[in-house]
């Protein structure tokens, strides 16, 4: 049906000291990595203007800047489990923390602070990753650990505009502080406050077996990323 997918070859472009590598289990670890030794686990990929890159270490809540010849800086560790990041306009770096919701990094100061950690009292499954759309709305995902199994992850957006947009127009981005309010996105018509939006990345239950028998048969030797031998776990890469 579709070709093949290419091979792109990487390489490692930096490498995650040992001194900044934890050694034994963590409670993340236990319950995402097989109960094995966790070490690090970076998520998040994000690069400011000046060309550094930022990554999240879940399991140990920390935050690592990556200058542009692969130096690790650790800018913040925190009580938390961050997972996405994306770098506001103004500077800020917004992170998805899968514990404590929606937070903000003060890159100078390595200052955390709460965003946005409910919604109307209720917390949240577990946020995994977010976006700013060109108005300024933010948009995270909601996932905890739904899967086909269990097709109740969740997407919001976050807006300071006192209704939902129609149309396409541009406006200016709201100053993210302050109150808001959260929306499902506008898909199929869909409206109102206080909804949510659900199955937004879910496989109808016809298809289930096909994607599955589809995903067993791509071949080994086909890979969007090739490894090298010498990867391992809190390295970054980078193709050609």
């Amino acid at each position: 049906m579709f070709p093949p997918p290419p091979v792109i070859a990487t390489e490692v472009f930096a490498r995650l000291p040992e001194s900044f590598r934890r050694k034994g289990r963590c409670a993340w670890g236990d319950a995402n990595n097989g109960r094995r030794d966790t070490d690090c686990f970076l998520e998040g990929p994000v690069f400011d203007r000046a060309g550094n890159l930022y990554v999240t270490d879940i399991p140990y809540g920390r935050i690592f800047r990556v200058d542009p010849v692969g130096r690790f800086e650790l800018v913040a560790e925190y009580d938390g489990q961050p997972n996405g990041m994306k770098i506001h306009r103004d500077g800020r770096i917004f992170i998805t923390d899968y514990r404590r919701g929606i937070l903000t990094l003060d890159p100078a100061s390595g200052k955390v602070s709460d965003f946005l950690v409910t919604r109307h009292s209720e917390s949240f499954k577990g946020v995994n990753d977010l976006y700013f759309a060109d108005n300024g709305d933010l948009y995270f995902t909601d996932q905890g650990q739904t899967g086909l199994q269990d097709p109740t992850g969740r997407v919001y957006r976050w807006t300071l505009s006192p209704a939902l947009p129609q149309g396409g127009g541009r406006t200016s981005p709201p100053p993210l502080g302050g109150q808001g309010r959260t929306f499902p996105p506008p898909l199929g018509g869909g409206q109102g406050e206080g909804q949510f939006l659900r199955h937004l990345l879910h496989i109808p239950a016809q298809y289930r077996r096909q994607v599955r028998i589809h995903h067993r048969r791509i071949p080994a030797r086909h890979h969007l990323h090739q490894r090298a031998h010498h990867v391992r776990r809190g390295d970054l890469l980078e193709s050609h």
